[in-house]
């Protein structure tokens, strides 16, 4: 019986070297795979009595780290806009902010990925500059929390 292997990555060696610190070294990998992660929004988020938010509302990669904390914001947005009585205008409300966090979430998901030489020598040089420049990293931070938009 013949076993199949999938091809390794082109770039997996070269990405397991610069993401390792240099006192540790990987002589094996056992298993690599490629994850996809359906990218979807929906065309709105309120219809007659329902109401979407969170997951049911948009997914995408988790990069970024903000798709829970953007179902929560949809959450209290719902809430805030039921204790005033006009559930009106949810969709116009979070349904942008959604959208963003999605573009958002795939450039830095293509920019992480790339296996393009020069693309990947930039994305390095700026993380290392963003890790050695704290004044930089605090509004990094704060959109990445999503304090500011």
């Amino acid at each position: 019986m013949a076993t199949h292997r999938r091809p390794e990555h082109p770039a997996t060696p070269r990405l397991i070297r610069a993401r390792i610190p240099d006192a540790y070294r990987v002589t094996r990998l056992l298993r690599t795979d490629t994850l996809h992660i359906p990218i979807r929004q929906a065309p709105t988020y309120q219809k007659d009595g329902v109401f979407l938010g969170g997951d049911a509302a948009h997914v995408h990669s988790p990069v970024g780290a903000r798709g829970m904390n953007l179902g929560i914001e949809d959450a209290a947005a719902f809430a805030s806009r039921y204790g005033e009585g006009g559930l009106d205008g949810y969709t116009q409300e979070r349904r942008p902010v959604g959208k963003r966090w999605i573009e958002l979430s795939e450039r830095l998901l293509s920019v992480a990925q790339t296996s393009a030489p020069g693309k990947a020598a930039l994305r390095d040089l700026a993380f290392r500059t963003l890790g050695a420049m704290p004044f930089l990293q605090r509004p990094a931070l704060e959109r990445m929390a999503g304090l500011k938009e």
